[in-house]
């Protein structure tokens, strides 16, 4: 596409002539920022938000999706294999893909991680396939793709593997990648979060107040000192961001926030909650899955204070667990697109005032 020509003041504005220089700019301007604001305005349309529905009638889960504003878009974006699949965590990798963890019935091509298109829902590969030596590999309770690499823990084995995003292969072989030593009796490894080289690592307790928030080395995979946060009733889901680690308590109703630096924090958001599971942070909001078989629910809060925008931002789910969102963020082909079009102005404007200044000499 000839940017120039799409851009061109003459193809936009063909009656500006009789008008000012200032004018005449501020029209070309206008004109350029409606254009961008209009690609910018198709990315929005593109935001999604994902739920696992682990509770489906007849035993069938799926993946729903819905607008952000919290009216359905489609009640089997990703209709899951089998019966009692239990789709329990989602993660997008930036790249238009929707990774989606099953602990129950195995999901596509006898895996324990499908990746779909999070556009279509049409599945892409089935990752983690079990056998083979991978006994181990089961429950994957915590899913993250960072640079290529799917990180996923296995909360019934008390290990955590690394499998490449586009062949699924098992990077460390047959053995895990971390093996948790020194885990409580009945407490299971959930989710995970990843930043800055550290893997946080939730372990989740059914009753009391043993669960705890461990690290790992992302190079190494070795265990950085002891708990790194204990005494947690029942920590489950994770997410971090702007330096926080957030921690969904589940056996508590709470959602509670630490320094990443520090350690120090608690309580953030108290109100609302009914066993929270999991939860994604996405355009300045945090949205956190409450389960119930019948009426489950997503609640949408501010990221920073805690403040409730709407606890009950989607309602009567049926079994919500994993939870995604695509951001409002413009994706880099739009970036590119804005960016070619500034300079595309800023070059024609310099050439036409060149030519002005040419003519100018040469009369």
């Amino acid at each position: 596409m000839n940017v120039r020509t799409v851009f061109s003041p003459n193809t936009l504005l063909p009656m500006i002539n009789p008008m000012n220089k200032q004018k005449r700019i501020g029209i070309r301007l206008s004109a350029l920022v409606a254009a961008c604001v209009a690609v910018m305005v198709m990315d929005t349309l593109n935001a999604q938000i994902y739920v696992t529905q682990t509770a489906g009638t007849s035993g069938t889960d799926s993946v729903r999706s819905y607008n952000l504003d919290g009216t359905l878009a489609n009640a089997n974006f990703i209709t899951m294999p089998g019966t009692n699949a239990d789709p329990y965590k989602l993660s997008l990798d930036g790249l238009g893909n929707l990774y989606v963890g099953s602990i129950g019935t195995l999901a596509n091509g006898g895996a324990r991680i499908a990746k779909y298109d999070a556009t279509t829902g049409s599945v892409i590969s089935g990752f983690g396939i079990t056998g083979s030596g991978y006994t181990n590999f089961t429950a994957p309770g915590g899913i993250q793709s960072v640079g290529g690499i799917i990180y996923a823990t296995s909360y019934n084995a008390h290990t955590a593997w690394r499998l490449d995003s586009t062949t699924g292969a098992f990077l460390d072989g047959a053995s895990p990648w971390i093996t948790m030593t020194g885990i409580t009796a009945g407490v299971r490894e959930h989710d995970i979060a990843i930043s800055g080289g550290i893997l946080y690592e939730t372990n989740y307790n059914t009753s009391g107040t043993t669960g705890t928030i461990r690290r790992y080395d992302m190079t190494t995979g070795a265990q950085i000192g002891g708990d790194w946060i204990s005494g947690l009733a029942g920590p489950l889901a994770t997410v971090i961001d702007n330096g926080y680690l957030y921690v969904g308590i589940t056996n508590a109703n709470k959602i509670a926030r630490y320094n990443l630096t520090t350690g120090l924090g608690g309580d953030f958001i108290t109100t609302g909650l009914s066993a929270p599971e999991y939860m994604t942070i996405a355009n300045g909001s945090l949205y956190v899955t409450n389960y119930s078989t019948t009426v489950g629910y997503v609640g949408q809060y501010d990221a920073t204070t805690g403040a409730t925008i709407n606890d009950h931002l989607i309602q009567n789910l049926l079994g919500p667990i994993g939870i995604a969102v695509i951001s409002t963020v413009p994706e880099p082909s739009s970036m590119a697109l804005i960016g070619i079009a500034v300079i595309a102005f800023m070059t024609w404007e310099i050439r036409k005032r060149k030519s002005k200044k040419y003519l100018m000499v040469n009369r």
